[in-house]
């Protein structure tokens, strides 16, 4: 051996070595440990990390809300000195929002019906409630904005429930007590979501004014720079009216008078909004096509009065809302790439720049008001959060604040981006995350498809739902984790969406899809094929009862809250009344193409199933989760084929288990179903 060789050698057993030791220094990612944070205090602190931070005029400086590390259930706000690196704490509270003149903070203070918008001077002190709206304004599509002359701000809420709607379930709640009729006709008024409304407080009398009241949920409001006019999107859910189908708008506001007008009309699209610097313009998401395929747009501008829109790209899996830059020439935005959600910029011509290429999924982007940085947050494929801010281009990124300082000394699976080709030449990627230290080839396999399936991939765990340690779980155990994307979820273009409908084999797609991703990890040498198991949550179930159905390469599966039916999903739970997307999906409603929705239902291909299977349901859709029938039949046709199984049924939860002790039951039961499958099986012999 060559000293050169034997140099290379030494140095990668050193290596080697290094990498072993600090993984060795590490606290090793335990159930218990990753339940003390989601089911414990910590909880609160960990559901309160969506972060948006935002720029003060001075284009130096960020505020935003972070929850207290010692007592979670309080959130306070911070300021940030971009250059310097320096945070300091400001006072309680969340969701600021400085004035455009810097110098007024507004914010959210206090809890369910004492939750109101409040203001402080953001040089310190006084700090006073400027709402007192009956029965608090919270909610996921709550916002406020600031006038342009710093003078107002609109908020959006939802009332309480009228009185008329009040009296009537009071009423029922009566009929029941006296051991009378309990009905609910479905489509009347008591079953109709609440009226949206746009409310103007004044900054300086603290008086407020309702702007209007409309049948649809309203979300995004923001000003035009005129001050005179609000933007905001509208989205009229048709099964909550029971109407067949959705309505979204584009709508200006007049502030004073309430006059609304609809700039663009769609069938149902999240169509976010931003009107541009000059006020001409409104960028926004758009679906030509007008079918009803969540989160799938197109960047596009139409003029603010109405009229022709243009599309800047094609459709994308898009995300938060567009924003211009201060010149009104391009739009940034954020939209899948690969495994990840990624920040690009579209000019107006069409030209489209990367912003990020990290991996890890970014959100929350805001832009200086001299256009020069971005700040945004961003969660690694290891589950560390953090709030980062560079240049406009994406160059030079420095991170303003550790949010997950908890996680810096555990053993966190190593998690990085895989690509592969699936059966007819697409290239697909997923997130593959891998024990710390030393590779070892040949590692037994989780496999975890995606919710959704619009949307990609998520960096939380997709078999027990308990947040972005969950993956490190299994690696701690010498497992890797495999959460493979597929065509359904939009990533790789509209045309793989429409030929897919064409055909009607959405589910055997995205079959090949994981499938060819889970050979292509066999054949590099990093999974092990006699030790595979596959599970995951909601779409996730949906896909893994796919690979039940047609597959027999798995040691065991987990099918946590995803029924396998399409024909009755048409129709039922949140779907009564009929789900447009579905209807679009399959060409046509239940009736009409009764084939296409058998074709692609798992639940009617259980004969000849062999792998092992634990069904996990909630409590129906009074608590949010889905109905027992579609699991217990699948659990039935297991059971008489001789097929393992077991069904465990969450009395009073929801879509997602979410009482602790729940919590902490589920887990323990499916990290054993896992554990037990992948043993390592005596060798038989001769």
């Amino acid at each position: 051996m060559s000293p050169r060789v034997r140099g290379a050698v030494a140095a990668g057993l050193l290596g080697l070595l290094v990498a072993t030791a600090r993984a060795a220094d590490k606290t090793p990612v335990t159930p218990d440990l990753v339940l003390s944070y989601w089911t414990g205090d910590l909880n609160a602190y960990f559901s309160a990390l969506n972060v948006r931070a935002h720029w003060l005029p001075d284009s130096k400086r960020v505020v935003f809300s972070v929850p207290d590390p010692e007592k979670p259930d309080r959130l306070w706000i911070q300021i940030c000195d971009v250059d310097a690196g320096a945070c300091r704490r400001l006072f309680e509270g969340s969701d600021p929002v400085p004035s455009p003149d810097g110098k007024t903070l507004a914010f959210m203070r206090g809890k369910d019906a004492e939750r109101q918008i409040w203001t402080a001077r953001l040089d310190g002190g006084g700090e006073a409630a400027l709402t007192k709206h009956p029965g608090g304004l919270s909610g996921w599509a709550f916002g406020m904005a600031w006038s342009p002359d710093s003078s107002r701000i609109a908020f959006l809420a939802t009332p309480e429930r009228d009185k008329e709607q009040e009296q009537k379930r009071q009423e029922r709640d009566e009929r029941e007590k006296a051991g009378g009729s309990t009905v609910v006709v479905y489509g009347s008024k008591e079953e109709r979501p609440q009226p949206a409304e746009i409310w103007v407080v004044d900054a300086g009398t603290r008086t407020s004014r309702r702007v209007g009241s409309w049948d649809t949920s309203l979300y995004e409001l923001s000003w035009f720079p005129d001050g005179k006019r609000l933007l905001v999107y509208g989205w009229r859910w048709g099964a909550a009216y029971h109407e067949p189908k959705d309505d979204s708008d584009v709508i200006v506001v007049d502030a004073a008078t309430g006059t609304r007008t609809n700039v663009v009309r769609a069938g149902g699209e999240e169509m976010y909004a931003a009107a541009s610097p000059d006020g001409k313009r409104v960028g926004f998401f758009y679906d030509a096509d007008d079918v009803r395929y969540p989160d799938l747009y197109s960047v596009a501008v139409v003029p603010s009065s109405g009229g022709g829109v243009r599309e800047l790209t094609p459709k994308l899996v898009a995300s938060d809302r567009p924003i211009w830059s201060p010149d009104g020439s391009s739009l940034y935005f954020i939209a899948r790439s690969g495994a990840f959600s990624q920040i690009e910029r579209v000019a107006l011509d069409g030209r489209r720049t990367p912003i990020t290429t990290a991996a890890a999924n970014h959100k929350n982007a805001s832009l200086s008001p001299d256009g020069r940085r971005l700040a945004w947050y961003e969660q690694l494929a290891d589950g560390r959060a953090r709030v980062v801010a560079a240049r406009a281009d994406g160059s030079d990124p420095r991170m303003i604040v550790n949010l997950t300082p908890q996680f810096d000394g555990l053993a966190l699976g190593v998690g990085r981006e895989v690509r592969w080709k699936s059966t007819d030449g697409v290239e697909i990627a997923g997130i593959l995350v891998e024990p710390p230290g030393p590779r070892v080839p040949g590692r037994p396999l989780v496999v975890e498809p995606h919710g959704g399936p619009i949307g990609g991939l998520s960096i939380d765990g997709q078999l027990m739902c308990i947040g972005p340690l969950e993956r490190s779980i299994w690696t701690n155990k010498g497992y890797v984790v495999f959460a493979p994307d597929f065509r359904t979820s939009g990533v790789y273009g509209w045309d793989k969406i429409l030929a897919g409908r064409e055909k009607g084999d959405f589910m055997e797609r995205d079959f090949d899809d994981i499938m060819t991703g889970v050979d292509a990890l066999v054949k590099d040498g990093t999974a092990d094929p006699n030790r595979m198991v596959v599970g995951g949550h909601s779409y996730g179930a949906v896909e893994s009862e796919w690979i039940l159905t047609h597959s027999h390469r798995f040691r065991a599966a987990v099918i946590y809250e995803g029924a396998g039916d399409w024909y009755r999903a048409y129709g039922d739970l949140y779907s009564v009344g009929g789900n447009t997307s579905l209807a679009w999906q399959f060409k046509g409603r239940p009736w009409e193409t009764p084939e296409t929705y058998f074709k692609n239902s798992p639940l009617f291909m259980m004969k000849g199933a062999t792998i092992p299977t634990m069904f996990i349901v909630g409590d129906g859709a009074e608590y949010g989760g889905s109905n027992a029938s579609p699991y217990e039949f699948m659990y039935s046709a297991l059971k008489q084929q001789g097929v393992e199984t077991q069904m465990l049924v969450y009395k009073k939860e929801g879509h997602v288990v979410f009482k602790p002790a729940n919590v902490r039951d589920l887990t323990g039961r499916i990290v054993k179903w896992i554990d037990d499958h992948l043993a390592p099986r005596p060798e038989r012999r001769s």
